[in-house]
């Protein structure tokens, strides 16, 4: 069984075919050629490969693995650790041997990478009934978080060292290291970025409208 899952990072678009013992990546021209290489990792399910600025990060029974488009595929894997949703409450910012955030019944919240050691998360909490709107930032060598801050909520990408959210309202764009809205497009609410260029796009009513960061 081979499964396809859409994937991204600068430089290469395009998706990412599992197989038993290899990676296969397309590239995101129509009619492109599947390449192969080795790659000695079995992520738990399908939704255990995510893009990260340089590669992939996958999660597998030993724990979360790095793969690379480089030569060396595999780095890791790292330990999870066994905490408890009270370990956490009582020391949040203890360092971790990997990064492992528990939140009670809380699955599938926005994640994006700042750079390739550094994920934001959003949400702020650990249990669902008591999740406020926000981000925590992590360092996924060490598993401390690194800052945190309220604000943003909805799909979010990373972008330059940014973090640039859809809102019901508009498009924003958040520096992570101040915890500050910096900038606000009303109206565009993109659904995609191309992380090559940088550019975020939106479809409605037929016409597609495209936004380029400056710089």
């Amino acid at each position: 069984m081979v499964n396809t899952l859409p994937c991204g990072h600068p430089g290469r678009t395009g998706s990412l075919r599992l197989g038993e013992s290899e990676v296969l990546l397309r590239d995101g021209e129509l009619g492109g050629q599947w390449s192969t290489r080795p790659c000695p990792v079995r992520p738990v399910n399908d939704g255990c490969l995510a893009p990260m600025p340089s590669g992939w990060l996958a999660l597998t029974e030993a724990g979360f693995v790095r793969i690379h488009g480089d030569d060396q595929w595999l780095v890791g894997p790292v330990e999870l650790p066994e905490e408890t949703c009270e370990d956490i409450r009582a020391f949040p910012d203890r360092p971790r041997r990997g990064l492992h955030t528990s939140r009670e019944w809380v699955w599938d919240r926005p994640i994006a990478w700042l750079d390739d050691t550094t994920v934001a998360v959003q949400g702020l909490g650990v249990s669902h009934d008591r999740m406020l709107d926000g981000i925590e930032l992590y360092d996924t060598a060490t598993g401390r978080r690194t800052g945190m801050f309220a604000g943003p909520a909805g799909p979010m990408w990373g972008h330059r060292g940014l973090l640039h959210v859809t809102t019901e309202d508009g498009f924003e764009v958040w520096d992570p290291a101040d915890g500050a809205r910096i900038g606000f497009a009303e109206g565009f609410r993109p659904t995609a970025h191309d992380p090559a260029t940088g550019a975020f796009a939106e479809l409605r009513n037929d016409q597609l409208r495209i936004w380029d960061p400056v710089g």
